[in-house]
């Protein structure tokens, strides 16, 4: 592209002079410089002109060496100081080069003599100082995006120390001559390391044998640890080990190596990951043999329920045959009560190995649904009729209070039953003569059916209501201790109660009775069934 089709280029200029001629000569010179429009204003008075360069956005400045009573280098000095990017370009009519020294030395971009000021010179001035401003201008963007990419990498490096400070695992990198780059809080944290003696530069080695000396590992471990370790670290693979520690601690460090020679190290003390494992393990064998043990007993129960059922029902045949005189009298009257003992005694251990069985049934999980559908108003009320005699013979006053419409159940009759009987019984048994027994049945707002049995016995102890569902448990009262019983009524009805999907709880308070809930699931109620409701059982 030739001079005549080049565009113009549009500068700004402040002359800081107080010779007015000698500023028309300047801006003439200006005007003539080719491809350059120049918007020249001028100042002749010093601080206005510092104002005017602070406000205002300037290409270039000349500035004469004298203003008035103040020079331009101080001028230029002050301008400088004040932030001023703008070239500045003393204009002299003292021919002395310590002059010319000053004023670069306070900023200048360049000078020019007055006396060899000229077109051609003041246009090369003009292009030097736009050109070597341009240069200047350049090196600030660049130094300015490299501080901003310092302060990028720096916030960088801040947050990977953060984010290495606050992991479980300890952490150092190491360049390829095995020397340390960085690492975080808890690396130190594990091998007792001072931060003032391990820090970035320090050698693997050096690391490593100041470790020894803080008693990490034995004076003939030492030296077979270092040289694995180094030998681990010049490895280009990956590897996973364990230390053992001085202390007794045990360290887990993983090797991986990176591009460029370099490596990562990790460690983790798992000293307490591996007793938890350990006792879970041991907790693990234990539960094993507990149940073993458990399954031992009641397979052994199930067995010898079975022995003894076949000599107590011949018992309890022959001790009846002969309260009856089936085969010719006694003789002696007091024969027939001592057979009605015998048949008593062997009806209640007979009773109990019965208990005993279907205990150990439930401990195996070998008991079976016989499901069919029936009135559970019609099944408690069959039950309190059995024990009519005992409620007569106590004087118990018995309340029910059912559900205006008879609910009908889906599930084992004989298995609920048995468990309601369970109840049942005790309450009867421990509830004193001249008490209470209510017992009742609803529909919760979950729509399950809930069972409730209350007494006003003796109570039970708020201790003991938690094992009172375990087997051969037996409130230790002294009434209690009057009626015998295995203690196996209370787990039975559990077991049954939840062999359907259901739970059964306690509240007891001493001297006040107890109440004993039963509740089965939603989908064990099958809907309403006609009937009469229940009034009183006594």
């Amino acid at each position: 592209m030739d001079a005549t089709t080049r565009p113009d280029l549009e500068i700004k200029c402040l002359i800081v002079e107080d010779d007015e001629d000698y500023v028309l000569l300047v801006r003439s010179y200006l005007e003539d410089i080719p491809q350059l429009v120049c918007d020249v204003d001028w100042e002749p008075d010093f601080d206005r002109a510092l104002a005017k360069l602070r406000d205002q956005d300037f290409d270039l400045c000349f500035v004469d060496y004298l203003i008035g009573k103040r020079d331009g280098i101080e001028f230029i000095e002050t301008a400088c100081r004040a932030g001023a990017s703008v070239p500045l370009i003393l204009l002299t009519g003292i021919d002395d080069p310590d002059v010319d020294l000053k004023a670069c030395s306070a900023g200048a971009a360049d000078f020019l003599p007055k006396g060899d000021l000229s077109q051609a010179t003041l246009s090369r001035t003009v292009r030097f100082a736009l050109v070597h401003e341009a240069k200047n201008n350049t090196l600030r963007r660049r130094q300015a995006e490299l501080e901003e990419t310092m302060r990028m990498l720096e916030e960088q490096r801040t947050l990977l120390q953060l984010a290495m400070d606050n992991t479980r695992h300890g952490i150092a990198m190491f360049d390829a001559g095995n020397r340390l780059i960085a690492h975080n809080a808890k690396y130190l944290e594990i091998y007792g390391f001072s931060p003032e003696v391990v820090q970035p530069g320090m050698s693997l080695d050096a690391i490593l044998r100041y470790s020894i000396s803080l008693g990490n590992y034995t004076d003939k471990e030492a030296q077979r640890i270092l040289s694995e370790r180094l030998l681990q670290a010049s490895s280009q693979q990956a590897s996973t080990y364990q230390q053992r520690l001085m202390d007794g601690r045990t360290i887990d460090i993983n090797h991986t190596p990176i591009a460029g020679g370099r490596s990562v190290t990790t460690c983790e003390d798992i000293t307490e990951s591996l007793r938890r494992r350990q006792h879970s393990a041991e907790l693990a064998r234990s539960a094993a043999l507990a149940d073993a043990e458990a399954l031992a007993k009641s397979k052994f129960l199930s067995n010898m329920s079975h022995e003894l059922r076949t000599p107590l029902n011949a018992i309890g045949g022959f001790t009846d045959a002969m309260r009856r005189e089936l085969f010719g009298p006694l003789g002696a009257e007091q024969y027939k009560v001592y057979a009605e003992h015998i048949s008593d005694s062997a009806n209640a251990l007979l009773y109990t190995v019965d208990q005993l069985l279907q205990m150990s049934l439930l401990y195996q999980e070998e008991l079976d649904i016989d499901e069919a559908r029936f009135d559970l108003g019609d099944l408690i009320s069959g039950l309190l009729r059995k024990y009519g005699a005992t409620i007569e013979q106590k004087h118990l006053d018995v309340r029910t209070c059912f559900e205006p419409t008879p609910l009908a159940l889906q599930a084992d009759i004989a298995k609920i039953g048995q468990a309601i009987e369970n109840v049942l019984d005790n309450a009867v048994k421990f509830s004193l003569p001249y008490g209470v027994i209510a017992v009742s049945f609803e529909r919760d707002e979950a729509g399950k059916a809930v069972i409730r049995v209350t007494d006003t016995g003796g109570g039970i102890p708020q201790e003991r209501i938690e094992s009172i569902f375990m087997p051969f448990e037996q409130e230790e009262q002294a009434y209690a201790r009057e009626h015998h019983g295995a203690g196996l009524g209370l787990p039975i009805a559990q077991g049954l109660v939840r062999l359907h999907g259901g739970e059964i709880a306690i509240e007891s308070e001493l001297g006040v009775g107890t109440t004993v809930t039963m509740r089965l699931p939603a989908e064990r109620v099958v809907g309403e069934t006609a009937g009469e409701k229940p009034s009183s059982a006594a």
